[in-house]
């Protein structure tokens, strides 16, 4: 009996370490590694124009359809997973709907699922292709892409499959995909977020190229991840306007755009709220936010009443753009834990 015990204990104890080296060895295996630069879209024949120096742009953190205002999320304090087949398929619907009455020439779309078990495999991608007329040109790169996470152990968040999403009303000549070059220690990036920023070039009237970039940084770290993506990613824009180009970079930089919005931080065990790095943008760059509406909502609680609420969606627009307006729209984070901002502005010469 003793023996029978003890063959027992083994038993389970080999299962107990085994199943965590298993589970860390299938995610090397099927690790998501895209180069550090790649070509989604090339243009053929890139004869469109831009007809307009002024143009308008949204930039929309839509969090997969699953996070509207019936929503806390086990991982920033609560303890839903995710929300209802129902409500993720309207909060999709509203999103969409929203967004084509808005009608842009730019949309920077983040946290696009596809393929995903906490957005229920519902491919967003295709529908906002069905949105949108076929003159719409419309780009996707992965942020996340990942077979299985375990967590949490009673309800795990599965296979994910998620990303930035474009859509302009002219072709691009090209877009391409730009890995951060930094991420979380092993083995936890191999459950963590593959992030990159994806930028499009688009012929204007003056001749010059206009850069558009979607952004979506770092979140659950301490901000020295934050801080090398964003000094990644300025470097690359500021080498473009040196060149001649218009730079707009729009998106969910999970940081503030200035010193005194650091009071408005939502942080946590989780999430520690911090300020973009400024001394990585030149003189004569723009940061434009609209100060009166917050951007994001707290995931700790579904009571909209305790929700604490921050800004960290804005636009950073190099010198040869003038910003004319930027504003969030108040949805009430019905549908997403992020508003979405409105960006106008002007190229000159």
């Amino acid at each position: 009996m003793k023996k029978i015990l003890i063959r027992v204990v083994l038993i389970l104890g080999s299962i107990v370490i085994g199943m965590p080296l298993l589970f860390i060895a299938l995610l090397q295996l099927t690790d998501y590694a895209p180069p550090l630069v790649q070509t989604i879209y090339q243009n053929t024949d890139p004869t469109e124009t831009l007809q307009s120096d002024t143009l308008q742009l949204i930039s929309r953190n839509i969090g997969y359809a699953g996070l509207g205002d019936d929503m806390d999320f086990f991982y920033d304090g609560g303890t839903q997973v995710r929300t209802t087949p129902n409500r993720t398929t309207q909060n999709l619907d509203l999103i969409s709907q929203w967004l084509r009455s808005n009608n842009a020439d730019f949309i920077l779309l983040q946290e696009v699922d596809f393929n995903s078990k906490r957005s229920y495999y519902i491919n967003q991608k295709i529908k906002f292709k069905n949105v949108y007329t076929t003159k719409h040109h419309i780009d996707f790169i992965y942020n996340y892409n990942i077979c299985y996470i375990p967590f949490p152990i009673t309800n795990p968040l599965g296979k994910i499959e998620s990303g930035l999403l474009n859509i302009s009303n002219i072709k691009p000549i090209e877009s391409k995909r730009h890995s951060y070059d930094i991420s979380y220690s092993w083995p936890k990036k191999l459950w963590m977020l593959d992030r990159g920023f994806m930028a499009q070039k688009f012929n204007t009237k003056t001749g010059e190229e206009l850069c558009i970039i979607n952004t979506h940084n770092t979140a659950f770290d301490k901000g020295e991840i934050r801080k090398r993506e964003v000094q990644q990613l300025l470097q690359y824009a500021i080498s473009l306007y040196e060149n001649g180009t218009f730079v707009v970079i729009a998106g969910d930089f999970n940081q503030v755009p200035a010193k005194e919005l650091l009071n408005q931080g939502i942080s946590n065990e989780f999430y520690v709220v911090t300020q973009i790095d400024t001394t990585f943008i030149p003189l004569g760059w723009n940061i434009s936010y609209d100060k009166n509406t917050p951007t994001n909502r707290s995931l700790n609680t579904s009571d909209s009443t305790l929700w604490e609420t921050a800004i960290i969606d804005f636009v950073i627009s190099s010198p040869n753009i003038v910003p004319l307006k930027v504003e969030t729209s108040d949805l009430q984070f019905q549908t997403s834990d992020h508003n979405p901002v409105k960006f106008y502005f002007t190229l000159i010469k």
